[in-house]
């Protein structure tokens, strides 16, 4: 006793206090295991789509009160977040960024092949786990434990003969359950016939005990005897329960007795049901036993034979222990038992119920007839009841995901023979709809059941999830694709063009609004002058102006006028009349009144735009004086910039909105009130004193801003983009107007293209996928406002109407009235992109005078750089052609009618010509590719390495990362694959000369029989051509061949190869003839190469002449077809589909989207995916090989370079239509150059001058004696020639070099003070955020975080013990 009173000892309470530490650490460990299956979870519910497809195809309304307007059920055909989420998403009227075209696993005729374990894996690791810094490693492998948990939920693969039997098997079952519920439905109708009679007659009554009898005996089955032994414990367990509570409690049960009446009726009845079930029970189990004592020795082998078979299962099982993915097959057929079970009752139940509408009460009963109905459904509620319980207790922990999270993924073994189907899981079905009786596409809202269906739901998992993309699927017409149209918003357009650095470009009225206003002829802004500043000396005229100063400073009531903007022109023109008759006094007093005024406005607004003015503080040194005609010129300049500062300051005062509202134009419009100002005034002055001189030399102007001295376009700098802070920070970036709502973004639809594809890339192996042929397509979607000038409010309006987006709101301030009247009258002086006011087709619109025009600034826009600088360098080279073709018109001319001695002269001159003409070409072009790169921001592009998607090899560990899994193939067998393509090459390459070596037999045998020119040159010429054109289709298709089976691994150098393999091949199979006919004539004389006929028996030069004219020809009246075709399949195209086409009555917000969309999949390809390259390889292919025509042999017909203009203004025609309207719109692509394009046209310039000299000497004629002294002599000083050229013409124009260092300071200026690298975190995707009424909003809350906040909570996690803040920073 004494030793329990004694206190504990410290270290008996230390050893206490460790067991709630214990207990923490598994509450913790608890709380991660839930946490992480919960995160699983919801990444699963991705997978189970909640829209209701034949919601989709209705418009349910309801009236919600008598006083509010309808309102629409967002279940239409969207859950409440996805239509929160459309407010915001399709309010800029843009259909949607990309589309990926995915197959219909459900459609008609689709096989159904077998996918193992393994195999999904491997897809998912090559083409979904793409590692990326949005996603953590620890998410990315949760994604892939609910993939594969997912694949394992899938319907087995069935072959058609188990299908089959299986069809077979199910008919079979609803046959048999067709044929129980008549039976049952007849025993029914016979059982209450009887029990009517019954009722009706007064002579037989019942006993309740025998109504109990046969109602149990139809209610319960035959029980065996180890059922009625347990029945019988049960009912003695519990009455013997009953008798301890009364003995150990008897108040407890004395209070319940006194609760009511009517409890104790309904317990008492009880009672004495089970009480009268359980005697029924005894008697009954009396019975079975005497009958199995009767049976006696049969009944004991067939127990004994029972426990045999028990113990061999026991010890079977004891031997082989079930998998964990063979625990969960049997848990879920034991699941799917249960669940169906339930349906069958759930049915029953139904048809009861309705059985009892139809039929009506049953007539009245006697009282006795009652009392046994009130007993016999007492009984039927207490069998009811006793089932639900044991259901309940079977189902209420059966959790099928939490069963499905006990599979150990890490053991493979377990899923070696798991074969699951590929297509037909039937998430999506064909049926007819019961209103219209058309066929149409329902979803059955079930898990995916095939593998496709759950690639593309974790596709849409990935992109909304991870990506913050948005969504949207829809079916195909004829049903065989599925479209996913994605579609980001401005907040990931911006994070993520932030976080990689995009280039973009500065407002310039933001940046450099004062470059725009009038300087001298030494670069000095006239404001600044001393004429205008300097009025503080003793002169007579300066006292004057100060004395007239401080006369106005002191007047109070001066007039504020506010000229309206559509009089500011005629007010100016008005005012320059009286300018001009103003004394040099008057105008002097007047410029500096008027400039001091201009000052109140601009000097805020340079301080409100950062904009550093410390260099005009000092004195202008050597200060030049300009014309009176300047400075009467000056004061128009500086009164239009009043009138519009004054309508803008009114707007600032109007209202807070429009304040607001113009912190984001002030500086764009400042900059076109300043261009506005400067073009009024110069045509103001030419109206004035316009002369034909000044006419015809285009002189219109007298004011110059900086850009007009230097002749440069006025260009913003570009610098990396960044979310700047500040109020006028907002007008920091370019703007342009992308919709017909007149709405304005910091983003062309081209650049978001971009980025989201981006996007796309780093989450997706979207390319691998192609290849697979899991996904069809991949394609960026067309803007048909952008592009046709087809306004999309048609598009749209359904949309507007059933309020899923929000109307353009007309009650706007008088300051937004203004500021958009303001907006309207600025626009003529503003860049194509300020203003989207024409469509890429009308600016596309052939222009007679200059034939090769194409706006580079609406394509590149609109296609991007790629698709720009080809059109750039196309155009540049027609027009630069278009000088020698005029020139070579004359030569050809003058050789045709000239002396054979003179024609060699000739020959000799021209080719100087072309020599100096194909070197000025490449250098001018190179100056062409250095403004295109500054004017769009490409000066510093990096290209980088993507790999090829069908690049193979052996995984091995990389040298120069020590990544342990890197893709590696034998440089040796690439080297054997090139080799062997080389020996096929030159196999090929034999052929052809084989083939022109029979031509030009066949064209001396033609000679010698006397058949006349057209079978003797003009066959042979176009046998010639048939020639190439034939070998040409043969090399190309074997050339990618053997670039497939090189293998390359990156992109860029596939692409090389292939063009090598394609210049070289056709370089050969073009020229062969030619050098044949120059240079080697004299080495087959048995040949008579250059016999021209039997008169002219030995002049190549003639020859040269015919053979070119001959394939110049033919390609000039080849482009012709290429012009016409697309149109006539075009139309051909729209007869099919009107024919075919009908249009369905079931309509959906969406349909005309989907129906633009859809459309555009029909349209050819510009990037053949299966080739990897785009079709500009071609392009630029054709033109080298025109370009080498025209620099190596061109000087022997001179008149083809007229002839390869006029094909190259086709061209342009061409290639214009195919991209407005025949081709899909290709992926935009940053470009600064035309690549190894120009390398190929530098050598070939260069091997141009050993030909022409070549050509002089041994070809023409010319020179019959000392040839291999002359040869080297023309050789030398042509290339003299070029050289001297190429370095008088510097690569880097200086005009170029100033804008980049004004650009550069610029930048340093106008960015300080506004750069910030934190940013808002990004508002997740709503659509699945809240699934089966389980909402996940927190845990994909703490996946938007910034990525400094991840790498430093990754340092805490790394450091600290784990704790729950650091649980759900994991997840």
């Amino acid at each position: 006793m004494d030793d329990q009173n004694q206190p504990i000892p410290q270290d008996q309470k230390k050893v206490k206090q460790k067991k709630p530490l214990l207990n923490n650490k598994m509450v913790k460990k608890q709380k991660m295991q839930n946490k992480k299956e919960e995160n699983l979870r919801e990444i699963l519910n991705f997978y189970t789509n909640q829209v209701d497809a034949r919601k989709f195809l209705q418009k349910m309304k309801a009236v919600v009160d008598s006083n509010q307007q309808e309102k629409k059920y967002q279940d239409d055909f969207l859950n409440p977040n996805e239509y929160n989420e459309m407010q915001d998403i399709y309010e800029d009227y843009n259909m949607g960024d990309l589309v990926i075209v995915f197959p219909n696993p459900d459609a008609d005729g689709v096989k159904n092949p077998s996918i193992t374990y393994k195999e999904a894996e491997k897809f998912y690791d090559e083409t979904l786990a793409q590692k990326n810094d949005d996603v953590s490693e620890s998410q990315l492998k949760k994604e892939k434990e609910a993939f594969l948990l997912a694949f394992l939920m899938l319907d087995d693969y069935l072959d058609d003969k188990t299908r089959k039997k299986l069809k077979e098997e199910e008919e079979k079952e609803k046959k048999e359950k067709k044929e129980k519920e008549e039976k049952e439905e007849a025993a029914k109708k016979e059982y209450q016939d009887s029990q009517e009679q019954d009722s009706k007659s007064p002579y037989i009554e019942k006993s309740v005990s025998d109504i109990k009898m046969k109602k149990t005996s139809q209610l319960k089955p035959n029980a065996t005897p180890t059922q009625t032994k347990r029945e019988r414990a049960a009912i003695s367990q519990h009455s013997q329960k009953e008798k301890n509570e009364r003995q150990n409690h008897p108040s407890q049960h004395s209070q319940k007795e006194n609760k009511g009446t009517n409890q104790e009726k309904s317990q008492t009845k009880q009672r004495e049901i089970d009480l009268d079930i359980s005697d029924f029970d005894m008697d009954i189990d009396m019975e079975d036993s005497e009958l199995h004592e009767d049976n006696g020795d049969g009944q004991q082998k067939e127990e004994i034979q029972e426990n045999e078979l028990d113990q061999e299962n026991e010890e079977k099982k004891k031997k082989k222990e079930l998998n964990s993915y063979e625990k969960y097959l049997q848990f879920m057929e034991k699941y799917k038992k249960i669940e169906q079970e339930k349906l069958e009752r759930f049915e029953k139940e139904e048809k009861e119920a309705q059985n009892r509408k139809l039929k009506g009460q049953i007539s009245k009963k006697t009282i006795q007839d009652k009392s046994i109905s009130e007993n016999d459904i007492s009984v039927n509620q207490l069998i009811h009841q006793k089932s639900q319980h044991v259901t309940s207790d079977d189902t209420q922990y059966m959790d099928p995901i939490k069963e499905l999270f006990k599979i150990n993924l890490n053991d493979a073994k377990q899923f070696t023979k798991v074969k699951k189907q590929v297509n037909l899981g039937k998430y999506l079905e064909k049926v007819k709809d019961e209103n219209t009786n058309e066929e149409i596409w329902i979803c059955n809202n079930q898990p995916p059941k095939d593998f496709m269906t759950l690639i593309r739901f974790t596709i849409i998992e990935k992109l909304m999830r991870n990506a913050f993309l948005h969504c949207r699927q829809f079916i195909s017409s004829n049903g065989a694709q599925i479209f996913l149209v994605i579609k980001s918003t401005k907040q990931v357009i911006m994070r993520q063009a932030q976080k990689v650095k995009v280039v973009k470009q500065l407002e310039l009225g933001f940046a450099d609004l004062f470059s725009l206003e009038p300087v001298d002829y030494k670069l000095r802004p006239l404001r600044l002058k001393k004429y205008l500043r300097s009025y503080q000396s003793n002169s007579e005229e300066d006292q004057k102006i100060q004395a007239k100063l401080i006369e106005l400073s002191n007047q109070t009531n001066r007039e504020d006028k506010i000229i309206s903007l559509t009089n500011i022109s005629t007010h100016c023109e008005q005012l320059y009349d009286k300018v001009v008759q103003w004394k040099p006094f008057d105008l002097r007093l007047n410029l500096i009144l008027k400039q001091l005024e201009i000052d109140m406005i601009l000097k805020p607004l340079a301080i409100d735009l950062n904009i550093d003015q410390s260099q005009e503080k000092a004195e202008i040194l050597n200060d030049e004086p300009i014309s009176i005609q300047e400075w009467q010129s000056y004061f128009i300049y500086l009164e239009c910039i009043l009138c519009f500062g004054k309508q803008i300051q009114s707007i600032k005062r109007s209202s807070s909105e429009a304040k607001e509202r113009l912190k984001e134009f002030e500086a764009f419009l400042y900059k076109l009130v300043f261009r506005k100002a400067i073009s009024d005034a110069n045509e103001l002055w030419f109206k004035k004193y316009k002369t034909i001189w000044r006419d015809i030399s285009n002189n219109r102007s007298i004011l110059f801003n900086i850009w007009d001295r230097l002749e440069i376009y006025p260009t913003a700098p570009y610098t990396e983009f960044f979310i700047p802070q500040g109020d006028y920070a907002k007008q920091m970036w370019r703007k342009y107007e992308f919709n017909e709502k007149k709405q304005r973004s910091e983003f062309l639809n081209m650049e978001k293209i971009k980025l989201t594809h981006a996007i796309v890339l780093k989450h997706i192996n979207i390319q691998k996928m192609l290849q697979s042929q899991i996904a069809l397509f991949y394609i960026p979607i067309h803007d048909p406002y952008q592009l046709n000038g087809e306004p999309k409010n048609q598009l749209f309006q359904t949309l507007e109407d059933n309020e899923y987006i929000n109307k353009r709101r007309n009650d706007q301030t008088q300051g937004d009235k203004k500021l958009d009247e303001v907006l309207v009258q600025l626009k003529a002086h503003a860049e194509s992109t300020d203003y989207d006011c024409k469509s890429v087709k009308e600016d596309s619109a052939f222009n007679l005078r200059v034939p090769w025009h194409v706006p580079i600034q609406t394509y590149r826009d609109y296609f991007g750089e790629k698709i720009a600088i080809y059109f750039l360098f196309l155009t540049f080279y027609t027009k630069q052609l278009w000088y020698l073709s005029v020139v070579g018109v004359i030569f050809q001319g003058l050789q045709s009618l000239s002396t054979p001695g003179l024609q060699d002269t000739l020959t000799v001159i021209f080719s100087s010509l072309v020599i100096i003409w194909s070197t000025f070409l490449i250098e001018y072009w190179r100056q062409e590719q250095v403004i295109f790169s500054l004017q769009f921001g490409q000066q510093n592009i990096e290209q980088v390495a993507a790999e090829r998607p069908a690049f193979q090899g052996k995984f091995i560990r990389s040298i120069t990362s020590d990544a342990l899994n890197e893709r590696f193939y034998s440089p040796f067998k690439r080297q054997m694959t090139k080799l062997c393509a080389f020996g096929i090459s030159l196999l090929i390459i034999g052929m052809v000369v084989g083939c022109v070596i029979a031509i030009f037999i066949f064209k001396n045998k033609m000679i010698e029989e006397d058949q006349g020119p057209l079978l003797s040159q003009t066959v042979p010429g176009i046998l010639m051509s048939a020639q190439i054109n034939i070998f040409t289709t043969i090399y190309a298709n074997v050339a990618k061949i053997f670039n497939f089976l090189e293998n390359h691994k990156i992109l860029q150098s596939f692409e090389n190869s292939l063009v090598v393999k394609n210049f070289i091949f056709r370089f050969v199979n073009n020229f062969n003839s030619f050098f044949l006919v120059s240079f080697m004539s004299g080495f087959f004389p048995n040949l008579n190469i250059c016999k021209v006929n039997e008169e002219i028996t030995n002049d190549c030069f003639l020859l040269l002449s015919n053979q070119l004219s001959t394939i110049f020809s033919s390609n000039l009246t080849g482009s012709i077809p290429k012009l016409i075709t697309p149109f006539v399949k075009e139309f051909s195209m729209r007869q099919i589909k009107n024919k075919l086409f009908v249009e369905k009555q079931n309509t959906h917000p969406f349909k005309y989207i989907d129906t633009q969309i859809e459309d555009q999949l029909g349209l050819d390809p510009y990037q053949d995916d299966k080739e990897e390259v785009d079709g500009s390889v071609l392009d630029y292919l054709e033109i080298s090989i025109q370009f080498s025509y025209l620099i190596l042999f061109g000087v022997s017909f001179p008149a083809c370079f007229i002839m390869a203009f006029g094909q190259n203004i086709l061209k342009i025609q061409v290639d214009k239509l195919r991209f407005l309207k025949f081709v899909r719109r290709p992926f935009p692509e940053g470009a600064s150059s035309i690549g190894n394009w120009l390398i190929i046209l530098d050598i070939i310039t260069f091997l141009g001058i050993f030909v022409n000299a070549g050509l002089i000497v041994f070809t023409s004629g010319f020179f019959t004696q000392n040839q291999e002294l002359i040869f080297p002599v023309i050789l030398v000083s042509f290339l003299v020639l070029k050289y001297i050229i190429r370095f008088v013409i510097p690569s880097y124009p200086e005009s170029a070099r100033i804008l980049t260092a004004r650009q550069k300071c610029i930048i340093d200026k106008a960015v300080k003070g506004f750069s910030s690298n934190n940013g808002k975190p990004l508002t997740k995707t709503n659509f699945y955020s809240k699934i089966g009424n389980v909402s996940y909003e927190n845990d994909i809350e703490e996946l938007c975080v910034d990525e400094q906040d991840y790498l430093r909570n990754k340092k805490n996690f790394e450091s600290e013990h784990i704790d729950d803040d650091q649980i759900k920073e994991e997840i």
